[in-house]
């Protein structure tokens, strides 16, 4: 659509007249004449092009407007709805009007004021009527590039992308694991150099299909067993598979993957076993590798369906082919506990950072909660199906108030100081949340600090936070705009103070960011992103140089 010029209707101008004064519109009495209500400037402006999609509307006028006026009589098409509110200090002279959402990517739009209905403190209105339009600017992305690796027909794949996870081994090839609805598998895309270019890409099944053609792998969650400097690493792998009782809804059991590199084949080998096929299915997987050892965090239901576990299982020796070797631990019960979890290994300590309803003032609300065992051979037991989890510690993180629903969408990094930060999507209010513990007490509530640090629409979907580079890393999606988001805080910073986080959009527009995962490569300093370009139904990646 083209550009709108500046119209000033019949009516408009200075305010001067050879002629005898004359009411405007309704106002004051002749014989007490005022100088019109006239707008003096506006921004944009008009014909504004490349405008940024996240500008807000200012108007000046030349005297205090009364503002339930202004929003009546403001129309911005095509569309956009959103907050009008005065200007601090401007005795409402200056009206700053933000969409709900940004604007779209390159596209006209006209704002009108109506003169009918903007008024000001004595009830002149506007002289007359006015309108303008501007072009926003295209979407430009601070990556290095962005690219469909799988699906949106790739390959002949329709659907693929969801819950996935993305890792970086010392040899330098770049392993992303992720479900494919198409094919009814998980999968593992692999590349050794210029990962830019699709066809440097390879991608193996992890698992087949089950019996009578059951999709399985769910919630896959990967880790890498590095073996050395210039060598390819063992990758582990944590997935759902409801073959074996699809009566569960869709949560299966809980299956656990070895990924090996066969020289002689040159490609990626895997091999699977069932770790817990409680008939109450499982969910929410997440994987860790630390000193010869694997974990595995997750969500479990009782047979009966009423009771819900924040549940743990480890293996040391021989895990691929002896399920005897995983030891399992209940760590904590409660409603719609452990949905989800993630999980983080330090020097054999093992963390977790998890969601848990809780109900309140006759509300159901949502906590998030913080647990820990600090000597992993003692963490869960062989001889017993389940170990009681007495090793285990937890306690509440944010309670939201006791209002409020947080700890969706969480993610947890513990620094080798000790320091424990946590991620985590705030449901109520659609904010951003971050969480920190310095202290060596992280059990008492007391010594976590609590911020929302993105409070810009809903914001902290798909929530994943990785250390490195001495830096706070956070991929996540914008639900508001369908965009994925990045936020960085040094840790020189308190990063408990908002302005200390800096803010970028890596992929627009459409619907994107959707299971987002990111990894760190220190030697280049480049931040890698796996995620769901959900308008697509495609897998991405998309790589960011912040050196």
């Amino acid at each position: 659509m083209p550009i709108c010029a500046l119209m000033l209707m019949v009516g408009c101008g200075s305010g001067s007249s050879s002629g005898p004064s004359q009411p405007v519109n309704g106002g004051p009495n002749p014989s007490n004449p005022v100088a019109p209500l006239q707008v003096v400037s506006t921004s944009p402006e008009n014909s504004n092009l490349n405008v940024s999609v996240e500008t807000t509307i200012e108007v000046t006028f030349n005297r205090s407007v009364v503002l339930s006026s202004f929003v009546t009589g403001l129309q911005v098409f095509p569309g956009v709805i959103g907050v009008s509110a005065c200007v601090p200090q401007t005795e409402c002279r200056v009206i700053r009007f933000t969409p709900d959402k940004h604007l779209d990517y390159i596209a006209d739009y006209s704002v009108t004021l109506r003169n009918q209905d903007i008024k000001d403190n004595d009830g002149v209105f506007l002289e007359s009527p006015l309108s303008w339009s501007f072009r926003t600017a295209a979407f430009v992305s601070p990556a290095n590039f962005t690219l469909s690796i799988d699906g949106s027909g790739i390959g002949g794949v329709a659907d693929a992308g969801e819950a996935t996870s993305i890792e970086i081994d010392e040899k330098g090839t770049t392993h992303i694991v992720y479900y494919s609805d198409s094919e009814g598998v998980p999968r593992h895309a692999f590349c050794d150099a210029n990962c830019s270019a699709i066809g440097n890409w390879e991608i193996v099944d992890i698992d087949g299909l089950g019996g009578g053609g059951q999709k399985i792998g769910r919630d896959t969650n990967m880790t890498i067993e590095n073996l050395g400097s210039g060598l390819p690493g063992r990758l582990h792998v944590s997935y759902r598979d409801v073959t074996f009782n699809p009566s569960l809804s869709g949560q299966g059991i809980l299956k656990y993957a070895l990924g090996t590199w066969d020289a002689g084949l040159s490609t990626w080998t895997w091999q699977s076993i069932v770790v817990d096929d409680t008939s109450g299915g499982v969910q929410y997987p997440y994987i860790k590798f630390d000193a010869g050892r694997i974990h595995i965090s997750y969500r479990k239901t009782d047979g009966a369906g009423n009771t819900e576990f924040l549940a743990y299982a480890t293996c040391d020796t021989d895990c691929i082919n002896s399920l005897p070797n995983w030891a399992k631990a209940e760590i904590d019960t409660g409603r719609q506990i452990a949905s989800p979890n993630h999980l983080f290994v330090s020097d054999t300590a093992i963390h977790i950072s998890y969601f848990s309803d809780k109900a309140a003032s006759g509300a159901t609300i949502g906590t998030l909660k913080y647990a820990t065992c600090l000597k992993a051979e003692v963490c869960a037991k062989t001889s017993t199906p389940f170990d009681t989890g007495l090793d285990w510690t937890s306690t509440i993180v944010d309670d939201g108030g006791d209002i409020f629903d947080v700890g969706r969408d969480n993610s947890i990094v513990v620094e080798t100081s000790g320091q424990i930060h946590i991620a985590y999507f705030d449901n109520d209010n659609g904010d951003l949340k971050y969480a920190r513990c310095i202290a060596l007490d992280c059990i008492n509530p007391v010594n976590w600090s609590l911020s929302a640090i993105d409070t810009n629409g809903v914001v902290g979907r798909s929530a994943q936070m990785k250390i490195g580079l001495g830096a706070l890393h956070i991929s996540y999606r914008d639900f508001t705009n369908q965009d994925l988001k990045y936020a960085r805080c040094d840790l020189t910073n308190d990063c408990t103070l908002p302005a200390h986080w800096t803010f970028s959009r890596i992929d627009a527009p459409g619907q994107v960011g959707w299971d987002t995962y990111l990894a760190i490569r220190p030697s280049d300093s480049t931040i890698h992103f796996s995620y769901n370009h959900r308008s697509s139904l495609a897998l991405k990646y998309a790589v960011l140089d912040i050196s």
